[in-house]
């Protein structure tokens, strides 16, 4: 068996564009009119009305999990590029990215105090899943709820702008299992409120099945998704205690993100972004296009066995160009030793050096 190993030091990229899927967690900035998601490993800002989205990050790992801060001057994230998900921030405007945690465990972003001074997020490092406060300008993080709570999994943590109340989901069903349709028991999520400075705890909603990702905007309109409808997770808001449904789709929503100014709220659906606009009461898909630079990797491996049908020499360099009957085909130029490669449905004649 020959194997060949290329080591390609400049590829011309192939440059696509047109309508994405598998979009993922989009969040939506404080005056509703940028969306920022994660794709292909990075996140990515486009317009809320649409259009080219470009990258942002391009870090070593995934990037996932963004948030606005409330004053839209920054925007924090979760990154694996140690291997496990830390948070990171940057300038919404672009600029120097700030690592906030260090720990073995993964650290998921949620959401941020109305001040923007904390960031707030669920993380593994002391069990199952809790939730946890670090600070923007960076510092120790501190376990919300701790010491003293009954509260063993809280996390989608919401602040009511008003008063501080905290809002969460306690069950394993809203975060292991959070894509798991039509469950009814014992494990049901439900939105609860604990005030930390009275010791007030509520339990807002009481659905047999899911009520998740509990979402306020400045104005202490709260939104969250549940299932009660036709047992797809659609999204609702609570008003004076009753459910208000806003969506009744067919296929479920996911994550949803509402600006601060409480005009647009963002979601996942069918592995695309959807908006929903408070004022109309309308959804429909943000339609995004996105510049993907296919490039193939720094080293390639090719199977010839078998297949090999031409063979040359260089004259100028010593290496021994093949053109195996099939679908790539490579030469080496003797100046520049630029590699190129080409595909056809069809044999194609190889050129020999000169």
């Amino acid at each position: 068996m020959i194997k060949w190993f290329l080591s390609i030091f400049f590829v011309f990229s192939i440059i696509t564009a047109g309508q994405y899927g598998f979009l993922r967690n989009p969040a939506i900035s404080p005056d509703g009119n940028t969306i920022v998601f994660s794709y292909s490993s990075d996140l990515w800002q486009v317009s809320s009305a649409g259009g080219t989205a470009f990258r942002i990050t391009g870090m070593d790992g995934d990037e996932d999990y963004p948030s606005f801060s409330p004053d839209g001057k920054y925007l924090a994230f979760s990154s694996n590029q140690d291997g496990n998900y830390n948070i990171y921030m940057v300038p919404a405007e672009g600029g120097e990215i700030r690592q906030l945690t260090w720990n073995d465990a993964n650290d998921y972003v949620e959401t941020w105090n109305w001040s923007s001074q904390n960031i707030y997020f669920s993380s593994g490092r002391e069990n199952m899943i809790s939730t946890f406060m670090v600070p923007a300008e960076g510092g120790t993080p501190k376990r919300l709820f701790s010491p003293g709570h009954f509260f063993n999994l809280p996390h989608n943590i919401s602040i009511n702008p008003a008063d501080g109340t905290f809002l969460f989901n306690e069950s394993w069903e809203s975060f292991r299992f959070d894509n798991r349709k039509r469950y009814k028991g014992p494990f049901n999520p439900d939105i609860k409120s604990y005030d930390l400075k009275t010791g007030d705890y509520r339990k807002l909603t009481d659905w047999e099945g899911k009520d998740m990702w509990p979402e306020f905007d400045k104005s202490g309109n709260l939104y969250f998704v549940s299932d009660r409808y036709n047992e797809e997770f659609n999204l609702y808001r609570l008003k004076e205690g009753k459910a208000e449904r806003l969506t009744g789709f067919q296929t479920s929503l996911r994550r949803p993100s509402v600006s601060a100014e409480g005009n647009k709220i963002v979601f996942e659906k069918d592995y695309r972004i959807f908006i929903y606009d408070t004022g109309s009461g309308k959804s429909k898909p943000v339609n995004i296009n996105l510049f993907d630079n296919k490039v193939l990797p720094l080293e390639t491996k090719f199977e010839t066995s078998g297949e090999i049908t031409y063979f040359d020499i260089s004259p100028m360099v010593k290496k021994s160009p093949s053109f195996p009957e099939a679908d790539y085909l490579f030469q080496i130029k003797r100046e520049n030793l630029l590699m190129s490669l080409t595909r056809s449905q069809k044999k194609e004649l190889p050129k020999r050096f000169g």
